[in-house]
């Protein structure tokens, strides 16, 4: 029920206690893996023990789609902590896996985080090509969450060309994402901000980042509140308030000892550096 109300912190932690009771040879416990394993990742950044166990056992017992799924998951929580190159090598064999198979909402999943991979990376076609498909899938198979996802990528590649369009696609995910009250629609207030700070857009950039910030803390989203907490200081610096930014990237930063390593650390460190250098 937590999942379904996308109280995904909490979810995680009912998870990890049913596991903690779940009989280590029972045929249903790789799927109760991978079911933590996605809960912790995406409301907490954690998960990765319970990722690569499920993605064993799911590939042990011949569950393909589960094994994607797991693969999908750890590749993209890698890269939210800087390990770009074990993120693509996990995501690339997800994808691999699920290429022939008919839809499903499986494969809809790992093609989504592929594109986003492929954006990330600057393989701007090829990302463009994997969110059109998503977005046609998704459609078929009513998947809202993935359909903003896809949107927001979509945007993304938009916004490298230069192309306000960008802020067509962005838009279509919040209308989406705020209907069907997904947490997918965090990644769409992080990546909308950056595109208006390309677009000189820079007050609304951080009134989109203050409306992602509040979102995520009622979604219970600790991995997509740090990640939104990760563009304030580059913000308040391109706004000119300093103080206001050294202030984020020292608070950014000191999480690190609570929570691992991130994706935005350098950003934070850059930013520090360059307030100090004057």
């Amino acid at each position: 029920r937590a999942m379904a109300l996308s109280a995904l912190t909490a979810a995680a932690r009912y998870y990890r206690e049913a596991l903690a009771l779940w009989p280590a040879d029972d045929a249903h416990r790789p799927r109760l893996l991978l079911a933590a394993g996605r809960a912790a990742s995406q409301g907490e950044g954690t998960g990765a023990d319970e990722l690569e166990s499920a993605r064993e056992a799911l590939a042990g017992a011949g569950d393909v789609e589960g094994a994607a799924e797991a693969d999908a998951l750890l590749g993209n929580l890698l890269w939210r902590r800087g390990d770009r190159a074990r993120a693509t090598r996990h995501i690339a064999r997800a994808h691999e896996t699920v290429a022939a198979l008919p839809a499903s909402r499986s494969k809809t999943f790992v093609l989504t985080v592929a594109a986003g991979n492929a954006m990330v990376a600057g393989e701007d076609e090829k990302a463009a090509e994997l969110a059109s498909e998503v977005v046609r899938l998704a459609e078929g198979l009513g998947l809202d969450d993935a359909r903003v996802q896809a949107l927001t990528t979509l945007g993304s590649v938009n916004m490298h060309g230069g192309r306000r369009a960008a802020l067509d696609f962005f838009e279509e995910a919040l209308a989406l994402g705020t209907r069907s009250r997904t947490p997918a629609i965090l990644r769409t207030y992080a990546n909308l901000a950056v595109a208006l700070v390309g677009f000189g857009e820079i007050v609304r950039a951080r009134e989109v980042l203050g409306e992602g910030l509040a979102l995520a803390e009622t979604f219970g989203e600790q991995a997509m509140g740090r990640w939104l907490r990760g563009q304030v200081p580059y913000l308040e610096f391109c706004l000119g308030d300093w103080d206001s930014a050294l202030r984020a990237a020292d608070a950014f930063l000191e999480e690190r000892e609570r929570l691992g390593a991130h994706y935005l650390e350098h950003d934070a460190h850059e930013i520090r550096a360059m307030i100090r250098l004057g």
